[in-house]
């Protein structure tokens, strides 16, 4: 799930809009609203939890493999990434 997503099911379920957006709520009233709405049952949430994770996940490897000396590279056949 994409941020973008994430944030215009937070408005429909909150009915106001995010703070970046013209007539939007402060960012107060915003953080309290996506706190108070974890929902266990809400699938737009569990997604955004699970990209969330995976993006930790992702830095944190990111972050070894750069320790242990390699270096990112983006294939010029396959366009996959890869550490070398």
């Amino acid at each position: 799930m994409t941020k973008a997503s994430w944030i215009k099911h937070i408005e429909d379920k909150g009915h106001f809009l995010h703070p970046s957006k013209a007539g939007g709520v402060d960012l107060s009233t915003w953080k309290w609203a996506v706190k108070n709405h974890r929902e266990r049952d809400c699938k737009e949430c569990n997604d955004r939890l699970k990209t969330i994770r995976a993006n930790n996940r992702r830095k944190e490897r990111d972050s070894i493999m750069a320790s242990l000396g390699l270096t990112k590279v983006k294939g010029a056949v396959s366009g996959k990434t890869y550490w070398e």
